[in-house]
């Protein structure tokens, strides 16, 4: 639960500097994009070791979409370090 009250916390504050195109944008988006990983490897753990409630297909489908969206934005933030954004 403390971990969940954090997270949002981290990503609402992130949010707000990427909209806003402040100088630690960067920095909260790779945050943002590490949470995204922490929550599906969490979450991955509680259904290896058989918590039901982890097994559910939309269960699966939004842990699988963390994982998704934090590679993406991960790749995403390479591109535009290259100088190809939105590539």
């Amino acid at each position: 639960m403390v971990f969940n009250l954090l997270a949002v916390d981290l990503v609402l504050l992130g949010y707000s500097h990427v909209l806003l195109q402040t100088s630690k944008a960067r920095g909260f988006a790779m945050v943002c994009a590490g949470l995204g990983i922490a929550t599906f490897l969490i979450h991955l753990g509680f259904a290896i070791f058989g918590h039901c409630a982890f097994h559910l297909p939309l269960s699966m489908t939004v842990i699988a979409a963390c994982l998704v969206s934090a590679m993406c934005l991960l790749r995403s933030l390479r591109t535009v370090v290259q100088g190809r954004p939105g590539a």
